[in-house]
């Protein structure tokens, strides 16, 4: 009976050894002058290479970003610094959306993806630079500052936060993150996260928090 049974446990294993999950985008922090005093980071687990155990894909709907006319262009950086508040530590940045690359639904099944879970999307990879002028309390090592940006169609409407374990990293996509990156006064880093958009729907905007986001016009 023992023997039977770690066979079967031997056959259940590879089961889980992939899965994918799509997320809104930005949901686990709120805006960015007063992100929420807690560390849920998505430098714990999104990206091509983070970490979620969901196995099964979401796509939730989610609020569009509220207008703004003031669009800045990419590679510009915000006129203004942001208070950016994570875990019992803020910083102040300057911010910049550098740019956006895509990529397409084929990149998602030859890294391993399930076809019917990523049918009908393709992958947009969203590049911000954060160069931190001021920086107070602690602010634990590769915390993702990106956890409140978003890609935007023509219609406003986000595309999801792809968060996945298993799998090959995708073609063209997302460079692996940095664990280890320390948040501090004179700190300047570019990070990347990894979207899925509506084939047919193309990114026109980077944004940078939840209310009253900044806004870089894509061209």
């Amino acid at each position: 009976m023992t023997h039977r049974r770690k066979t079967l446990l031997r056959a259940i294993a590879p089961v889980a050894a992939l899965t994918l999950a799509l997320t809104a985008c930005g949901s686990d922090d709120g805006d960015d002058s007063g992100d929420k005093k807690n560390d849920k980071s998505s430098s714990e687990s999104s990206d091509t290479s983070g970490s979620d155990d969901s196995d099964d894909a979401t796509d939730e709907p989610t609020e569009e970003a509220p207008a703004n006319t003031g669009d800045l262009t990419l590679g510009q950086a915000a006129p203004e610094e942001k208070e950016i508040n994570r875990g019992d530590g803020t910083l102040k940045a300057k911010i910049t959306a550098d740019k956006v690359d895509t990529g397409e639904n084929a990149d998602l099944t030859a890294a391993g993806f399930s076809a019917d879970k990523v049918k009908g999307k393709y992958p947009v990879y969203a590049y911000f630079t954060y160069e931190i002028t001021e920086q107070t309390g602690e602010i634990r090592p590769g915390t993702d500052l990106n956890s409140t940006t978003a890609v935007l169609d023509a219609e406003g409407k986000p595309g999801s936060r792809f968060i996945a374990i298993g799998g090959q990293p995708l073609k063209g996509g997302c460079p692996e993150k940095d664990r280890e990156l320390e948040w501090k006064k004179g700190t300047k880093a570019t990070l990347c996260t990894t979207f899925l958009m509506d084939e047919g729907k193309e990114p026109t905007k980077l944004a940078y928090g939840m209310v009253n986001p900044l806004l870089w016009a894509v061209k």
